[in-house]
């Protein structure tokens, strides 16, 4: 028999995630592999009807199926005119561009000093 729905599409996630963390642990050794991984998650997640999570599918290129290491296999920039992350892909040169806002970014950076300084 085949078990429920809810049951497949939970097994499947959680080989989504595995298969994330295995491609993120391989990918400064063997970046063929951790594609292998990549595109397997991607087959998983059509195969069962299961969408990636959001967090998930900003850590590859969706054109070559690298996982975006910045340093490694990706190259990060920050527009300041427009706002945006620019994340380039550096095997196939694909450019992703993520919004931020200053005032965000601003307050994040003046958290960790104010948590600090209330610690001492």
């Amino acid at each position: 028999m085949r078990p429920s729905k809810r049951i497949s599409q939970r097994i499947a996630l959680q080989r989504i995630h595995n298969l994330f963390q295995l491609a993120d642990t391989v990918v400064k050794q063997d970046q063929d592999q951790a594609r292998r991984y990549l595109q397997l998650a991607k087959r998983i997640s059509e195969k069962s009807n299961v969408s990636i999570p959001s967090d998930l599918k900003r850590q590859y290129c969706r054109s070559c199926y690298s996982l975006l290491k910045p340093g490694t296999t990706a190259k990060i920039t920050l527009n300041s005119e427009k706002q945006t992350k620019n994340i380039t892909c550096c095997h196939c040169g694909r450019t992703y561009r993520f919004p931020y806002s200053s005032t965000a970014l601003n307050e994040r950076q003046q958290e960790p000093n104010n948590e600090s300084q209330q610690s001492s």
